[in-house]
């Protein structure tokens, strides 16, 4: 790629990595906030279903309206709502405030995700959708693992952990919304002057748009399971670890977010060249047996055992996703490939909200182990299930992308 012609493609990358690295901010923050203002678990629950309430509809509604008007003032959009969540947080001093600004990145994310995955594959110079899919799994990834790891830094050693965090997403979101407003649009005028029309369809779901609605159930499915386990981390881990090893440290907690999804971007990059299909296989066998190991290791008492199921979550959590995120890829249409995306990461959003919710919820009235432990019996489950449908017959998730 020259650099004339590829800077639009990264600054669409970056947009997708500074909004993800704000939205998991307040991850290891969020027990300063309990602290502070005395408000209980089921309140932070509530925080994260807010957040998750409103970031679902936005995508349905951007998803839609990108494959009108275009990717970049879609983009913008959301990149500014997600300054102003930033503003939101840096000014909080209630509840009611924290739930406002997650609110607000919950829209952003919503505008942000399938206008800008779109986007990624229209700006590559060679409309390479493998390489598209890849820059956009590492952006996600590694901003949802950079954004715990460095909000955990700058409260246990910067100072002022309520705002210097957002302080600092502030700085990095400036450039996002400068490069992104300068980027050529990336949607051909002619597929946006004429819509399919079975787009204006009210509550059409995606599958007339695609190549192989069997093989996009499987990919948003195997999704849905890799980041409700990412959830699991972002959430409730750091409670786990500091049952496990007997203290609390904000660094660690966050790191332990950063070590799985540090993991899960580099299984991205030395993975990239296998098909689907194998991603998916052996990214859910390494998932479950992770999340036995992590169980498992609260009953021995053994770090070592927590730290490989963790790598193996990561692993499993890089191959899945990748593999997921090039079939959809694959599978989207031009015309409708905002809302095929959108769709997408409604159903990835749903893994991250609902798992979670519930198995917090058990852990607020029982123990956080027994909780773990359900999660990772569902979670095997459907692993499985899912296992048995890769393998039965033959559709796009054997042919290599594109």
């Amino acid at each position: 790629m020259t650099a004339q012609k590829s800077w639009p493609y990264w600054a669409a990358g970056y947009a997708i990595l500074a909004l993800m690295i704000g939205t998991n901010l307040p991850s290891p923050l969020y027990q300063i906030y309990m602290q502070k203002w005395g408000f209980s678990p089921g309140t932070l629950t509530a925080i994260f279903a807010c957040y998750a309430f409103f970031l679902i509809p936005s995508l349905l509604i951007f998803g839609r309206l990108t494959d009108r008007i275009g990717r970049k003032p879609v983009i913008v959009a959301g990149l500014l709502l997600a300054a102003l969540g930033m503003v939101l947080f840096i000014v909080a001093q209630s509840v009611f405030m924290l739930i406002v600004a997650r609110t607000i990145q919950g829209i952003a994310v919503g505008a942000i995700s399938g206008a800008a995955t779109a986007a990624l594959t229209e700006l590559h110079p060679t409309r390479n959708r493998r390489s598209a899919a890849l820059a956009t799994t590492l952006a996600t990834a590694g901003g949802t693992a950079l954004g715990p790891l460095l909000a955990g830094f700058i409260a246990e050693y910067v100072g002022h952990p309520l705002r210097t965090p957002f302080y600092s997403e502030l700085v990095l979101l400036i450039p996002a919304i400068i490069a992104v407003a300068a980027m050529p649009e990336s949607v051909d005028k002619a597929v946006v002057a004429s819509p399919d029309k079975r787009a204006e369809m009210p509550g059409e779901t995606p599958t007339a748009a695609l190549l192989d609605p069997r093989s996009f159930f499987i990919a948003s499915s195997t999704a849905f399971v890799a980041w409700s386990v990412a959830a699991l981390f972002m959430s409730l881990m750091p409670s786990y670890v500091s049952q496990l090893l007997g203290f609390r440290s904000l660094l660690i907690g966050g790191g332990t977010i950063f070590v799985m999804l540090t993991v899960s971007v580099i299984a991205q990059l030395i993975l990239r060249g296998v098909a689907p299909k194998k991603n998916i296989r052996s990214g859910l066998i390494c998932l479950s047996i992770g999340l036995c190991a992590i169980v498992y290791s609260m009953s021995v008492k053994s770090a070592l055992l927590f730290v490989a199921g963790t790598v193996l979550c990561g692993l499993g959590h890089g191959m899945t996703f990748g593999g997921a995120t090039v079939l959809v890829n694959m599978l989207a249409t031009a015309a409708a490939r905002g809302r095929v995306l959108s769709w997408y990461y409604v159903i990835i959003y749903l893994g991250v909200g609902i798992p979670v919710l519930l198995t917090g919820l058990l852990a607020a009235h029982g123990d956080l182990r027994l909780a773990v432990s359900v999660f990772t019996g569902v979670t095997v489950t459907l692993s499985l299930i899912l296992g048995v449908l890769v393998n039965n017959g033959r559709t796009l998730l054997d042919h290599p992308a594109t």
